[in-house]
């Protein structure tokens, strides 16, 4: 997937993401509703695969006292979120870094969120790489939300689930073609990427989160409320 790909970075920015992900924007209000049982008024809180900027527009307008600091390695994506972020006169609420999640700063953040980024990673060590530099950068015992998409590199698996993943975006208004290559690239990029659910909690167990609950699941997606 081509990030900085003009036709791309239109089709993100008029909401693709959300033809693939079921309760995609009710995903937002939930995390919000699980990051405020446990973070001040005026939290900060890192966001990590930051860029087209929905969950950063959605935690905004919902919470107007927590201010940000937004990863993202792409350039294009950064500008959509930046877009978003100025439409609401909330530039000065948040922090921009253009980089990759081991450069994310120690700052001690009150809470963090890793929203549809992790299944982009391998599984060779980076994975688990980005979950302890995510670690790293937390308060102790602040919470972690972590969604993803949870489909194991095995052959089967793939041809099970991703068709799943196809048909609902065509039920939810992508056009078919479209849907058909979204589920072969993802077909491909999965034998390197992909986890089941259990092995992605057994990596946030190794980068040394604890006490993870599942409070969101559609499909093959999966959403984890951890703390560090």
């Amino acid at each position: 997937m081509n990030f900085e790909d003009p036709e791309f970075l239109k089709l993100y920015d008029a909401g693709g993401a959300k033809l693939f992900i079921p309760g995609y924007a009710a995903l937002h209000r939930m995390t919000v509703v699980r990051l405020a049982e446990r973070v001040p008024e005026d939290a900060r809180i890192l966001v990590v695969g930051a860029g087209g900027g929905f969950e950063l527009e959605a935690f905004a307008r919902m919470k107007p006292e927590w201010r940000f600091f937004a990863l993202d390695p792409s350039a294009g994506m950064l500008e959509l979120a930046r877009n978003r972020i100025e439409s609401l006169a909330a530039s000065h609420r948040v922090d921009w870094l253009q980089g990759t999640i081991p450069e994310i700063p120690r700052q001690n953040f009150d809470a963090a969120t890793c929203l549809f980024t992790l299944h982009c990673l391998p599984d060779d060590g980076s994975k688990l790489e980005a979950l302890r530099a995510i670690r790293a950068s937390l308060k102790k015992g602040a919470p972690f939300a972590l969604a993803d998409n949870c489909i194991g590199p095995g052959r089967k698996q793939r041809e099970k689930l991703l068709p799943r993943f196809r048909d609902y975006a065509v039920l939810s208004g992508a056009e078919p073609a479209l849907a058909e290559a979204a589920r072969q690239a993802n077909f491909e990029q999965l034998k390197s990427t992909g986890i089941t659910p259990r092995r992605e909690k057994e990596l946030l167990r190794q980068a040394g989160f604890r006490k993870w609950d599942l409070y969101y699941a559609g499909l093959s997606w999966r959403g984890w409320l951890s703390r560090a």
